[in-house]
């Protein structure tokens, strides 16, 4: 009995120690170092004694090079580089047998020359595109916010407008709706940027369709004042104006085009209602005192886009080289066609209609109908332009869920070498959260390079990140997530990142 329990409590010591299976300790180089010169060796310390399976040293796509392993049980082992390593970033993947012969895998990354330096991080969107209730709610939303907006500027510096109550209530009643409806589709809450665009573009749409049911006074140009204000307000509170750099200039970029958008389209729509409700010489003198402030607007208006434009391209090559290039491009085009029926309306309509001649208004009344055509288009291409990365951001991005909890995921610029690496944790309402713990491993099982856990740096509330040389050769890398949160298990986020 006695020798029963002496063999007893000698298998559960076994079984104890051998629990805990073998781990690397520390590398020369470091995982993440950036050498001057390659290095002569490398070598690898585990936690126990391991036996080598195998080494195999990656360099961008090339075949891997298999290193030769001393044989036998080591705590330590060290592996012969190549002579005269070339310039680059390079990846030790290796697999050993701990002493209780369990298989384990992992990988250092390293880089060697030039190519060893920090990534720059950027800001991103998401790579898996916009869905179609996004796009459309995007432009119904812009357009009504826009006509609400540039209907107020229209009143307070032209002049008042026929049906002007109608416009004003049912183009703010219309943003509204669209900005709310946005908010959820796009699954945020109302403290994330996104949401709280929504909220001011809602409360300026509120005050400007109060102030359209107000008798003139005091009151109402105050609130179509306030409520102009917030409309063009919200456009750069989210969206690519967020992460550009300098954001000041971003900011005020966006704004400024944004002013100038909304008057534009605003005006078609007044001087639709006042040819077709005053006399020909009233509207001749509504339309003659747009004109001098529509040149006004034009101006800002293609100055502050391509300056906003010019902030986003890395050069003008990008323009053509990139799907938010394209869309440019396509804007510009429709930007030139309105001004061409811009200019039309200006030289040839109005002044036929200020000699009275009885075509003219009708005239005009199509050429505006055009123009609110074109900008109907706009405001569409517009729509997936905002939600389109522009090339400064290229890169990689994607929003994971687990139940009520998401994990954005992002990698940049997404090309083989030095990436900066970001995970921000959201809840449900857009609130960020702290993990109680993290794990974050990086591999590329189909290319042989087994994961590896990699640390993550806290640079802000639910914000880690990691600059590093992980993604060392283009493929379809796993970059998988696991936090704990609330004391529960840990739950996982896996995205498949395409490295370029």
């Amino acid at each position: 009995m006695r020798a029963a329990r002496w063999l007893f409590a000698l298998a559960a010591a076994w079984a104890g120690g051998a629990a805990g299976h073998a781990g690397l300790v520390s590398s020369i180089p470091a995982d993440g170092a950036a050498l001057a010169a390659p290095p002569p060796t490398i070598e690898l310390r585990f936690t126990e004694p391991v036996t080598p399976l195998a080494m195999r040293l990656f360099a961008g796509a090339a075949a891997p090079v298999t290193l030769p392993a001393p044989q036998g049980a080591s705590e330590v082992i060290q592996l012969a580089v190549p002579a005269n390593l070339p310039e680059g970033v390079y990846t030790l993947s290796f697999r050993v047998t701990s002493l209780d012969s369990h298989p384990i895998g992992g990988s250092i990354v390293f880089a060697v020359g030039e190519r060893a330096s920090p990534p720059r991080a950027a800001a991103g969107s998401d790579s898996s595109g916009p869905s179609a209730w996004m796009i459309a709610l995007r432009g119904v939303r812009d357009l009504a916010l826009l006509i609400a907006a540039g209907g107020a500027l229209f009143v307070l510096c032209i002049a008042r407008f026929p049906a002007e109550r109608a416009v004003l209530g049912a183009a703010g009643a219309i943003a509204i709706v669209a900005a709310l409806a946005g908010v959820g589709v796009q699954g945020v809450g109302l403290f994330s940027s996104f949401g709280l665009s929504a909220s001011v573009a809602s409360a300026g749409a509120l005050l400007i369709g109060i102030a359209g049911g107000l008798a003139p006074g005091p009151a109402r140009i105050s609130l179509l004042v306030a409520g102009a204000i917030a409309a063009i307000a919200s456009l750069p509170l989210t969206g690519h104006a967020m992460t550009a750099q300098p954001g000041a200039v971003a900011v005020a970029a966006l704004a400024a085009h944004g002013l100038a958008a909304a008057f534009w389209i605003g005006s078609l729509a007044a001087l639709l209602a006042i040819l077709r409700g005053r006399a020909p010489d009233d509207a001749a003198a509504v339309l003659r005192r747009f004109s001098r402030w529509g040149m006004v607007a034009v101006a800002i208006l293609v100055i502050a886009g391509i300056a906003f434009v010019l902030l986003q391209l890395g050069s003008v090559a990008e323009l053509f080289s990139s799907r938010y290039g394209w869309l440019i491009m396509g804007k510009v085009v429709l930007l030139l066609a309105l001004l061409l029926l811009a200019a039309l309306n200006r030289f040839r309509w109005l002044p036929m209609l200020e000699r009275g001649a009885r075509a003219a208004a009708g005239h005009l009344r199509r050429s505006i109908a055009g123009e609110v055509a074109l900008v109907v288009c706009v405001i569409g291409v517009t729509a997936v332009l905002v939600q389109t990365p522009p090339p400064r951001a290229a890169g990689f991005t994607q929003k994971l869920a687990h139940g009520d909890d998401f994990a954005e995921v992002s990698v940049r610029p997404a090309r083989a070498g030095a990436n900066a690496i970001a995970v921000r944790f959201q809840d449900r309402e857009g609130l960020p959260f702290d993990p109680e713990e993290l794990l974050v491993q990086i591999g590329n099982q189909a290319a042989g390079v087994e994961p590896a856990p990699r640390p993550m740096r806290r640079v802000g509330p639910g914000h880690y990140s990691r600059d590093g040389f992980e993604f060392a050769f283009a493929g379809l890398w796993t970059l998988e997530v696991q936090a704990r949160i609330d004391g529960n298990g840990m739950a996982t986020f896996r995205s498949q990142v395409p490295i370029r």
